[in-house]
């Protein structure tokens, strides 16, 4: 896996300030393959409600604009699902195994963290 501790901390901790309920993220994409260079950061994170995932959607650009603030100029991608949509979507499926799962985030509400503000 292409990502450092550090940042593997500040995305989830990011994740954690703004996401509510219960989540997993996970790495797929170039970044999981330690034998290749460059590429973007391609983050799946997967909730267990839908209305989890609602507000996710709503606060995703605030997420990857502070993601950035504590990584620096890196591309990041960003595709946020529910377990049920996960099942049927075509192109989850097809990921298979080649995913790394980074951590998640099980409580109601955000956490404190250095992502909280802008």
């Amino acid at each position: 896996m292409r990502l450092t501790p550090a940042e593997v901390a500040a995305l989830l901790a990011c994740a954690r300030a703004l996401f509510t309920g219960a989540w997993t993220m996970e790495l797929f994409g170039s970044r999981v393959d330690d034998q290749l260079r460059g590429g973007d950061v391609d983050l799946l994170v997967t909730f267990e409600q839908d209305a989890d995932w609602r507000q996710a959607l709503a606060q995703k650009a605030l997420y990857l604009a502070r993601v950035k603030g504590q990584l620096g100029e890196q591309r990041l991608d960003l595709l946020l699902t529910t377990r049920q949509r996960a099942a049927e979507d075509p192109f989850i499926q097809a990921l298979g195994d080649r995913r790394i799962r980074l951590g998640e985030g099980t409580d109601a509400s955000p956490a404190e963290s250095p992502c909280t503000e802008a």
